[in-house]
This record gives structure tokens, sequence and C-alpha cells, in this order.
């Protein structure tokens, strides 16, 4: 009696691949629905700097995108306004209000165990 080795590699890799697409998908669609809700609250007065920046108009949370590939398997969360980057980083005139970094760090055990979840939720 001989044994028959049949190799499903190929098609055990695909699974894999759409399993773990759909898990970093719902981590981006977590991550881009905090960010909103988070910045979407009226907040005066002016924030400080270290904090998330008061919204007044809600012009940043308009400008707020998220990009999914599952070909790469990578989600992407922010802005390419100007506003943002200065909000984020700083200017010569402001210190910085990061709302990009902070929402990470405090959604970064969530993101995880939504990457690593059975559900992809």
């Amino acid at each position: 009696m001989t044994a028959k080795l049949i190799w499903n590699g190929t098609a055990a890799k695909a699974n894999v691949r759409a399993k773990v697409a759909v898990r970093v998908k719902a981590a981006t669609d977590t991550l881009f629905s905090a960010l909103v809700k988070k910045m979407s609250k009226s907040s005066p007065p002016s924030s400080k700097p270290g904090e998330y920046p008061g919204k007044r108009t809600g012009r940043l949370v308009k400008t707020f995108r998220k990009e999914f590939s599952a070909k790469k398997l990578e989600g992407r969360v922010g802005s390419e306004d100007e506003l943002a980057r200065i909000m984020q980083l700083g200017s010569k005139n402001m210190r910085p209000r990061p709302w990009l970094s902070l929402i990470i760090a405090e959604m970064k055990t969530k993101l995880r165990g939504v990457v690593l979840s059975k559900g992809g939720k």
C-alpha cells in the first residue's frame, strides 16, 4: 500500500490571505470609525498641545479618508489636507495636536484584537 500526498499549499495560501484581508479591512474600518467619532465632538474651548484638536467647523473630519488593499494586505487611515498635517505635527506658531497618533495609541489593543479574531470583527 502506498500513500499519496496531495499538495494544497496554493489553495491554503489563498484561503489564509482572504481571511487576513477581511481582518485587516475590519481593523481599518474600526480605526476610521473611532477617529471620526472622536473628532466629531465639539470641544470649546480650544484644545491644548498634545490633545485632540477641538472641533470648530468640522472641516478637518471631512478630509479623513480610508483605503484598503487586499492585494497588499494593508489599510490606511488619514488625511492629505494641510490642516491635518499642521494639527498632527504642529507649526512654528502652534504645538502639535496629534489626532492620528493619539487614536492609534488608544486603539492599538482593540485593533490587534480585530486582526487576530476568528470572525474579523
